[in-house]
């Protein structure tokens, strides 16, 4: 038979069993009031309890922290950090379920991933694939071979550093930019310019401008029989690659003069035809 309670262990019993439900753990609630009544105080309880499989399993991410040299955190701190991470999610409409689990979070606690760098990975996962922005989604696909589930997943993975996952963000919009304007997205050529820095704004108004003027530019390059590429336009336009700039001053050299020559025949006819005319 069990024995009763005291009151203050029943107190102790209340505020501990409390604790355990915000911590996830209330499995371990009979054996807490186990060891209420035999005596043992909360600094004993706790030791009794981090020694048990569900307390470990619960914090399991402590172990990797400590580990490679990190602070262990505390039941209250661990919590909070969870909450903070599912809170931040939501607030960029990740749907329910999907990423929010304890054992999605073990990996950002195990690797030291602040709350703050989740948002910053949200906001990616926003950018790219909750925004419905099907061109830029369409060139990740083409790129990085990877499905919405997966793409959203890899984004938020703490293993894959968040620099490239803002290097692969701007590839892809940059991609998609240029296939917006009638050009073809080479992977290869945009990544060196977002490895180089230039941003999505920059690449944008580049490939804007590019495109606007592939027309004319390749009706030139067929005029004059210049091997002008998209990829020299590119060079010349975002690099400012001197070689590419050459070419196309070239280019556009020899349509100038082809303009004045032609303007100049013109008036050498009409003065003809005025000067028979008397």
């Amino acid at each position: 038979m069990t024995s009763p309670m005291s009151p203050d262990q029943q107190t102790a019993d209340q505020i501990i069993q409390a604790q355990l439900q915000q911590w996830g753990l209330s499995s371990l609630s009979a054996k807490v009031a186990d060891l209420i009544r035999q005596g043992y105080g909360t600094d004993a309880i706790t030791l009794q309890l981090e020694a048990t499989n569900e307390y470990k399993q619960r914090f399991e991410a402590n172990d990797a922290r400590l580990k490679a040299g990190l602070a262990v955190l505390t039941p209250a701190q661990y919590v909070a950090t969870e909450n903070s991470y599912r809170q931040v999610l939501q607030s960029y409409g990740l749907p329910a379920g999907f990423y929010d689990s304890q054992s999605d979070f073990h990996n950002f606690i195990a690797n030291d991933v602040s709350p703050d760098e989740v948002k910053n990975r949200a906001a990616a996962a926003q950018t790219v694939w909750l925004s419905h922005d099907e061109g830029t989604k369409a060139v990740w696909r083409d790129f990085y071979g990877l499905t919405d589930g997966a793409a959203i997943a890899s984004i938020l993975d703490p293993k894959t550093a968040m620099p490239v996952i803002q290097n692969m963000v701007t590839t892809a919009q940059a991609g998609a930019a240029a296939r917006a304007n009638g050009l073809q997205a080479d992977q290869g050529r945009i990544q060196s310019y977002v490895d180089q820095g230039f941003n999505t704004q920059q690449l944008t108004k580049a490939f804007s401008q590019i495109g606007s003027a592939a027309p004319e530019d390749q009706a030139m390059a067929q005029r004059f029989g210049v091997d002008y590429t998209q990829a020299d336009s590119e060079a010349a336009n975002i690099t400012g690659t001197a070689s590419a700039l050459r070419k196309q001053q070239q280019m556009y050299d020899s349509e100038q003069a082809l303009f004045k020559a032609r303007a100049s025949g013109d008036a050498n006819s009409l003065n003809s035809r005025q000067a028979g005319s008397f």
